[in-house]
């Protein structure tokens, strides 16, 4: 009796975390696609040339890169969600996988984002404009470290469960 309590338990509570990640994942996924459209969007504004050549003062570059990782990694959280919600140990794994490389992401994009900022023209200016700019940068950069931690605590609790011995005979 106790047993078959603790097991409705276990998988009520993957559940859970399966369905929170599934909905996160396709929330980020969602915004990482307006993200593409909104850059391509700019830039066909802009009247820029075919050959993509955006003009030297701003840089997309970084944007671009950690916009299509942060893409990969939430289509690999949305589809390995929904085969855990399956009980695929496979995909359990690839979730487990998937999550601590969106723990480094998460610790290293706002470095990113503060180290190269995408108005480099801005980047440098002096007197009070400097340091108003600085200013935003470091809030900025406080900011996304602050969300970040707090999605990393989620993640590692959603990793210790995903990997605790009790899931892992659902899994068999």
């Amino acid at each position: 009796m106790e047993d078959s309590n603790t097991i409705e338990k276990t998988q009520k509570n993957i559940k859970i975390l399966t369905w929170i990640l599934l909905v996160g994942s396709g929330l980020i996924l969602l915004s990482s696609l307006f993200m593409v459209v909104g850059f391509t969007n700019m830039i066909h504004l802009q009247n820029l040339t075919k050959d993509f050549n955006p003009p030297v003062h701003i840089n997309y570059t970084s944007y671009f890169i950690l916009n299509a990782i942060k893409l990969l990694l939430s289509i690999l959280i949305f589809l390995s969600s929904i085969f855990v919600l399956k009980y695929n140990d496979n995909w359990r794994k690839v979730l487990v996988y998937t999550l601590l490389a969106s723990i480094l992401y998460l610790l290293v994009s706002p470095i990113v984002h503060y180290v190269y900022f995408p108005m480099q023209d801005l980047a440098s200016p002096k007197g009070m404009e400097g340091e108003m700019v600085n200013m935003a940068r470091t809030s900025m950069l406080a900011f996304s470290y602050i969300l970040s931690f707090v999605l990393i605590a989620f993640v590692v609790y959603t990793i210790k469960r995903l990997t605790n011995k009790e899931v892992l005979k659902l899994f068999i």
